[in-house]
């Protein structure tokens, strides 16, 4: 149980991290560089993240 719960956290924490980089490329300028930059950080988010933002 524990492992699991670990396994959990540690997905919750890496998807929290990819959340911060997306919001701080969304607060600088729209550019080409800023966009691949989410698409990036969101593939790294897993499967669901990047179901729900293509």
């Amino acid at each position: 149980v524990l492992a699991v719960q670990s396994d959990f956290i540690s997905a919750v924490l890496s998807v929290r991290g990819s959340w911060n980089d997306i919001l701080e490329n969304l607060q600088g300028t729209y550019q080409t560089e800023s966009k691949d930059k989410i698409h990036g950080c969101i593939c790294r988010g897993g499967n669901r993240t990047r179901l729900l933002f293509g």
